[in-house]
């Protein structure tokens, strides 16, 4: 059976074996290409920190001695799991304005690093890859940095990249995705001097991040309780991002649609070998091969064939998959984590054999049905 599989032939008997295998394959590369793309885009609509997100809320404070209580209020809190003092600065690096990050003593709320690590020292920066890409810089180089403000006529320094961040947007302006840096406090303090004061008067913003369990709603009454003079804010997904979940399903239904087409595929290869191989058949009948043989011999083939394209196409499509989310990732400036839906390929391939075998069961039972006799008549 294997071997009737495998075997192309030769004349008007020749059965293109080999294009096939490739048709189905492709199918199955485009199919499990499909499905990591889909479950890959449905963990980062889910999952807010792959937009740069660790809090939940940012809460800003405008009177220092109003933040003192409610500093208080937010550490006594139930509802609250975690805060952090933090929130955006303007800063130039090179020629171009950003965004720049600071998250003071990273803990439950942190930057969310790409690559490399976060920035700790003074002279220590992580740079968004649409940054990156501007200032024509990778991990390891150094950089000059400037707080973005002309009235205090503010310095240079330099700074070594030490990693690659996704920087959530500011709700202080609009910033393009994969745009911004992180910093230390540190390295705050060192580009801008009155940061200092700043941080010692209380004056600088929570970045809050609620329990588990506690909704939207009731978090954000919490924090008006707690912050009631505060200017609160939601972590609002950037709008390219949340645009996806209107098309989060076009992934799985073209999924679909490959599926269906390496079905057809199979059925076709299956079809059109059994007519150009009904002398073969007819001589394995005058062998002695009763009806359950011939039928068994097609369900080899398709087994074998599905199989083959199995092995070929399941490695090249998680590969093609996980290689395109990233490269999708980076452009819309969210982590880049590929996810495999394991579970369904695992169950995918005894589906497909199975699968094989059922669309062999008429090709099958045509064949067995073949008269021998009148087949090498004409033959």
């Amino acid at each position: 059976g294997v071997r009737m599989a495998l075997e192309p032939g030769r004349g008007r008997t020749a059965v293109p074996i080999r294009s096939a295998i490739f048709g189905a394959a492709l199918s199955i590369v485009a199919l499990t290409a499909s499905l990591v793309f889909a479950t890959s885009l449905d963990h980062m609509l889910k999952t807010p920190s792959a937009s740069g997100f660790t809090w939940d809320a940012f809460v800003a404070v405008g009177d220092p001695g109003a933040a003192v209580p409610a500093e208080a209020a937010l550490r006594a809190d139930p509802r609250v799991e975690g805060y952090r003092r933090g929130g955006y600065v303007n800063v130039k690096v090179g020629d171009t304005s950003v965004f720049g990050l600071v998250i003071d003593r990273p803990g439950l709320v942190r930057p969310v690093i790409a690559d490399g690590r976060r920035p700790v020292a003074a002279d220590e920066i992580a740079l968004g890859i649409g940054t990156m890409h501007a200032t024509h810089t990778s991990i390891g180089d150094r950089i000059h940095v400037v707080l973005d403000d002309a009235e205090h006529n503010p310095r240079e320094v330099g700074m070594r990249i030490v990693g690659q961040a996704i920087i959530p947007p500011s709700p202080f302006g609009i910033s393009r995705p994969g745009d911004g840096v992180a910093l230390s406090t540190a390295g705050w303090f060192r580009i801008d001097p009155g940061a200092r004061q700043l941080m010692r008067e209380g004056a600088v913003p929570f970045l809050v991040r609620f329990a588990p369990g506690v909704s939207e709603d009731a978090g954000f009454a919490a924090m008006r309780k707690d912050a009631p003079t505060g200017f609160i804010v939601p972590a609002e997904r950037p709008g390219d991002v949340t645009s996806l979940a209107r098309i989060s399903d076009v992934p799985v239904l073209l999924a679909g649609l490959l599926g269906v087409l390496a079905i057809g595929t199979l059925a076709h290869t299956l079809i059109t070998g059994i007519r150009r191989r009904r002398r073969e058949l007819a001589m394995l009948k005058t062998l002695g091969f009763v009806r359950r043989q011939i039928g068994g011999a097609v369900a080899w083939e398709a087994t074998t064939l599905t199989a083959f394209a199995l092995v070929i196409g399941l490695p090249v499509g998680i590969a093609v998959g996980r290689w395109s989310w990233v490269r999708f990732a980076d452009q819309l400036g969210v982590l880049p984590v590929p996810v495999v839906p394991w579970f369904a390929i695992l169950i995918a391939v005894p589906t497909a054999l199975l699968m094989g075998n059922v669309i062999a069961a008429l090709p099958g039972r045509a064949a067995a049905r073949t008269h021998a006799a009148l087949v090498l008549r004409n033959e």
